[in-house]
């Protein structure tokens, strides 16, 4: 995946952030580590 790509996702991903109460991520590739798609701000961006 190019980096504007990935600067998409991650911007989309905080602003639905803002939206929701909970988040559930699955994403793993095999022999590496998984991938970061929830980042501490996205997390405190979200609902109380």
């Amino acid at each position: 995946m190019s980096p504007a790509f990935i600067a998409a996702e991650m911007a989309l991903f905080a602003a639905q952030a803002k939206e929701v109460d909970v988040i559930i991520t699955t994403a793993l590739i095999p022999n590496k580590p998984a991938p970061k798609l929830v980042l501490a701000e996205h997390v405190a961006s979200m609902k109380p």
